[in-house]
């Protein structure tokens, strides 16, 4: 019986451990460069209905500043809004409080946060009524 030559196994490998290294380094570039990103998540939202005020407490959970420039209501009739608000950067590990003035009308249900010029946002958020 013949097997393969020493030389034959040992290129091979040779060729597995530095294609192994290749695929764990290109992994890990991609891990640490995400893991710097920004990323925002919503803490609260409530509905005060009295005054038709929406407020949202957001928490930017990344290492980056993150510019929040948007928010979407969905209502409880299905329908959805954007109201217009002043973009607010959140600094790494901030807490901040985003107040909107959405009127009388139906009750919103859901609210997303968008942030850094609308290329990102949350999950949908369940709004609490007050």
């Amino acid at each position: 019986m013949k097997g393969i030559s020493s030389i034959v196994a040992t290129a091979l490998l040779l060729a597995m451990t530095i294609a192994g290294g290749v695929l764990l380094y290109t992994f890990a570039t991609k891990y640490l460069a995400n893991a710097g990103s920004s990323r925002i998540i919503i803490h609260e939202a409530y509905y005060i209905s009295s005054t038709g005020s929406l407020r949202v407490t957001v928490e930017n959970i990344g290492s980056n500043v993150v510019n929040v420039t948007g928010v979407e209501v969905i209502y409880s009739n299905g329908t959805t809004a954007n109201p217009a608000i002043n973009a607010t950067p959140v600094k790494p590990g901030e807490v901040k409080t985003i107040s909107i003035l959405l009127g009388a009308g139906f009750q919103p249900l859901y609210v997303i946060v968008k942030y850094n010029n609308g290329t990102a946002h949350t999950e949908p958020f369940e709004v609490r009524i007050l």
